[in-house]
């Protein structure tokens, strides 16, 4: 990236990243397993909710790549440290926005099927059964293989 060392704003920026970024993937997933429990198959349910999230996700992207702008494009004092923070953010975010939008829809199946076609269903009813035991939650999960 433009020749700037990995300094510590550098790292202080990616650190505020992590959390942008997990946050729109978690955002995806949650809806996903909304509407998976209300009854949709998996495929439709990562479909839509993509398509709900999509506003959130870029609204956020949005307004943190103006925000950071400025610190990108700096001329002023102390114009390394806010250079550095700012090409980190602006860049990374770019292709964490394209990540979240594109790959978490796609790792959400690959990794929601897997269960289901490796583990035998009552088997797998029997691990969901002790996970929620565990847990102390009542939530409902589904264990229908519809895609």
């Amino acid at each position: 990236m433009r020749g700037f060392a990995n300094d510590v704003y550098c790292q202080i920026g990616l650190v505020m990243l992590i959390g942008l970024a997990s946050k729109n993937a978690i955002l995806i997933v949650e809806f996903a397993n909304q509407l998976r429990h209300q009854g949709l198959s998996m495929t439709k349910a990562v479909i839509e909710a993509s398509q709900e999230r999509l506003r959130p996700i870029l609204m956020t992207a949005f307004s943190t790549l103006l925000g950071i702008f400025p610190l990108a494009t700096a001329t002023h004092v102390g114009v390394g440290s806010r250079q550095s923070l700012g090409t980190a953010v602006f860049g990374r975010m770019l292709i964490a926005t394209f990540l979240s939008l594109f790959v978490v829809p796609i790792l959400y199946i690959v990794i929601k099927t897997i269960p289901e076609q490796f583990i035998k269903p009552n088997l797998h009813q029997k691990i969901l059964a002790e996970a929620v035991s565990l847990n102390g939650s009542t939530a409902v999960y589904s264990t229908k293989a519809e895609d």
